[in-house]
């Protein structure tokens, strides 16, 4: 009877550049709408003097439509990346998706505190993320650490990925071959 199965050569130890953040040492972070400037007014100027006369207003809620949440995560996983490129070993693509992850988890968990329930409707809150990105980044920066994961993974033989019994050499043995006796 002939088995067959994958043809494994060999089992490699890989090194892998991964990124982590220990959430029980995150603290929170409270972003104070008070703080933050939610409405935006802009004038053309000439002659490097604004032109008060032609003053418009900035509609912030349209411009937070703009931006859904999944975009401001790229924006601060970019922003995180560019800042700390030189320390990154690794395939940047790899990292890049890593930082988009822990980003989200930051923005979505509960370490991100706004005390005003205004501010939490999703496009006011969105207007607040955007607006205080940098520091966002800045704080989540701090507890991003690059650690080297160890794991084991099979190596197979692409040219006969299959390999069955019947390809065995011969096998040849020294010892006797005795009866096995059932009692």
């Amino acid at each position: 009877m002939r088995k067959s199965g994958p043809n494994l050569l060999r089992i490699e130890t890989v090194l892998k550049p991964t990124l982590t953040i220990d959430w029980d040492q995150v603290k929170p972070l409270t972003i104070d709408p008070s703080q933050t400037p939610i409405f935006a007014e802009i004038a053309p100027a000439l002659a490097g003097y604004a032109n008060l006369d032609q003053v418009s207003a900035i509609d912030l809620e349209k411009a937070a439509g703009e931006f859904p949440l999944q975009r401001l995560i790229f924006r601060a996983a970019r922003k995180l990346y560019l800042q700390n490129e030189e320390t990154f070993s690794g395939d940047r693509q790899y990292l890049a998706v890593q930082l988009i992850r822990l980003v989200e988890a930051f923005l979505i968990g509960e370490k991100l505190n706004i005390p005003s329930l205004w501010h939490q409707e999703p496009v006011r809150r969105r207007i607040l993320v955007v607006m205080n990105m940098d520091l966002i980044v800045g704080h989540v920066s701090r507890f991003v650490k690059l650690q080297n994961m160890e794991t084991l993974s099979p190596c197979f033989d692409q040219e006969f990925p299959i390999e069955s019994t019947g390809f065995m050499r011969t096998w040849f043995t020294t010892k006797f071959c005795e009866p096995k006796f059932r009692r």
